[in-house]
């Protein structure tokens, strides 16, 4: 899991591997960080994409070239300029097909997220003022984990860079209101309470009745069911949080359009002990 961190903190600056005509380029500058070959272009079997035709014609003229005056009419080779054309053409369409294919698998993982809960570990590639950016190895992919949507949560940088949004660290505490304590204390009578007094220990002490803080009785009985496994892995708080950390969250779903879904993280952090000791 470590590694393919380390994999991802490497190659996400790095450009995209595409199609140019040599004719355009530098000879110093044909060379990719993915190939451990000086020179390469393609020669598939059988033919898959237009790159690989025009590839070919050209292999096949020069193999030729000595022996046959008109190669350029036989094999309809391309001028520079025409065959940098058809490279960025085909650079443009590899893209999209690229992101159709993302885009599809994306949708079909938050379809399958909107109907079942997954506890999965993720770990922190960079620490923001009031988020963590994570990789989730099980899946090959990053989140969003925000914690100033976390009710009784509080967040605060360490390390940040004046002109920066990220920092090297975040300190993670507890916050709760007076009122949240006092909810959790009549926690276990509401039905004892006036409508008012229900009605104020119900909104207070949401988020605070699971084993973990901020969870749906969805999510608690998900926890319940892997809770031996997960335990020694759940946050405490307070704690301090840096890149590399490990961290177990749910993967969660928000729709912000009829087509258009994203997925963010619940960041798994136990329930005080103080807390739960009131709600008993």
């Amino acid at each position: 899991d470590m590694f393919d961190l380390v994999k991802l903190l490497a190659t996400k600056p790095m450009q995209l591997a595409k199609y140019f005509c040599t004719g355009d380029a530098k000879e110093d500058e044909w060379a990719h960080y993915a190939l451990a070959v000086p020179y390469y272009t393609h020669f598939t079997s059988p033919i898959r994409r237009y790159p690989d035709i025009v590839v070919h014609r050209l292999l096949a003229a020069a193999m030729e070239y000595e022996d046959v005056d008109d190669v350029v009419e036989r094999f309809r080779l391309l001028s520079t300029e025409a065959c940098g054309e058809v490279a960025e053409h085909c650079n443009s369409r590899k893209l999209a097909a690229k992101y159709a294919q993302e885009r599809s698998q994306h949708m079909f993982l938050c379809k399958y997220l909107e109907r079942h809960v997954v506890i999965t570990t993720a770990l922190v590639r960079q620490v923001g003022a009031s988020y963590l950016v994570a990789y989730v190895p099980e899946f090959g992919f990053e989140i969003k984990i925000h914690l100033d949507k976390q009710r009784h949560v509080c967040a605060r940088q360490i390390g940040a860079v004046k002109g920066k949004s990220h920092s090297t660290a975040v300190e993670i505490s507890i916050k709760l209101r007076e009122e949240a304590v006092e909810a959790m204390r009549v926690i276990d009578r509401l039905s004892e309470l006036d409508r008012a007094a229900y009605k104020s220990a119900t909104k207070h002490s949401r988020g605070l009745r699971g084993r973990c803080l901020n969870t749906s009785e969805a999510q608690e009985r998900a926890i319940d069911e892997v809770y031996d496994t997960i335990e020694r892995k759940l946050l405490e708080l307070p704690i301090t949080l840096q890149v590399m950390d490990s961290v177990q969250v749910i993967l969660c779903v928000q729709r912000e359009s009829r087509v258009k879904y994203e997925i963010h993280g619940h960041l798994l952090v136990k329930t005080p002990a103080n807390v739960e000791a009131k709600r008993r």
